[in-house]
């Protein structure tokens, strides 16, 4: 019999931190928190005008029985090895059982990123990427991080 569906999580803030500990541990609350890259041909997008830059979006559910708060999100473009890595801050606030779509992260691109990225002549086509994305999440039940990964079409280009 699971403790967590006959206690809230509320009336655990009494508890030890040990047996909080066991009724919502961080392999419990990452079963609890879905993460995707977006199913859309422009998830993963790189804008050339005004300056080149790379943007993913991603959505993200909470099942957890209490609010969730998404302060970060980490980001690698792998092409063999990563290419893109950076960390975009993130603030948005979940309720239990709430889902979300669209979120973004993006970061500007150097001139190699880009050409790796975006190859300058027109016959050859963009390469397929690889994407390893991680959401930093608090609540009260503790702090967790989720990572998923993804292989990826080529990204799409836009002006």
């Amino acid at each position: 019999m699971e403790l967590r569906k006959f206690i809230p999580p509320a009336a655990t803030a009494f508890f030890p931190s040990a047996l909080r500990e066991k009724m919502y541990g961080e392999l419990w609350q990452k079963s609890q928190i879905d993460v995707a890259v977006r199913d859309h041909e422009d998830a993963l997008a790189i804008k050339t005008h005004p300056l080149p830059y790379l943007e993913l979006l991603f959505n993200v559910t909470n099942r957890l029985p209490v609010t969730m708060q998404i302060f970060g999100a980490h980001v690698e473009i792998w092409l063999g090895k990563p290419v893109v890595v950076f960390s975009t801050f993130i603030s948005d606030s979940f309720r239990a059982g709430e889902k979300r779509e669209g979120l973004r992260a993006y970061t500007f691109l150097n001139n190699f990123q880009s050409e790796l990225l975006n190859p300058p002549k027109k016959s050859a086509p963009p390469s397929n990427v690889s994407i390893v994305l991680t959401v930093s999440c608090r609540s009260s039940l503790g702090l967790v991080e989720k990572t998923i990964r993804s292989s990826w079409l080529p990204p799409k280009i836009l002006p």
